[in-house]
């Protein structure tokens, strides 16, 4: 764990960088590599209204996220191509209309469609048996 405290305007700031590696339980082959998830925790000073409003951003964020697993999800049972391109994500986030998830404006949604699809291709780079 790594801990800075710096001067900001008269202001004590404390960044925490807090890096784990931890497991993640697979349903797959018992043989395959295992994973890491690398976190990153950043302690910033905000009121407790802007607390909320992060939160749920971060929620609204994760709905985004979870949308489209649903959604490629009933396309896979469909036997349908999955919705992956960032510009067929953005298509359906437009048909989707305003508000549809929460706090999170378009551009936001965007950011984390982007996201869900380079991580789709970076996945779908990798070979199967690593």
């Amino acid at each position: 764990m790594t801990r800075n405290v710096r001067r900001v305007g008269g202001w004590r700031v404390f960044v925490v960088l807090v890096v784990l590696a931890v497991v993640v339980p697979r349903r797959r082959d018992r043989a395959a590599p295992r994973v890491v998830h690398r976190t990153a925790r950043v302690a910033l000073r905000v009121t407790s209204g802007q607390r909320r409003r992060c939160f749920g951003l971060l929620r609204s964020a994760g709905d985004v996220w979870a949308c489209v697993l649903e959604v490629n999800g009933w396309r896979r049972r469909r036997r349908d191509a999955p919705l992956v391109g960032y510009q067929e994500l953005c298509r359906e986030l437009s048909a989707s209309g305003p508000g549809t998830f929460g706090e999170l404006d378009s551009t936001g949604a965007r950011s984390v469609l982007r996201r869900f699809s380079d991580a789709w291709f970076a996945a779908a780079e990798t070979p199967q048996g690593r």
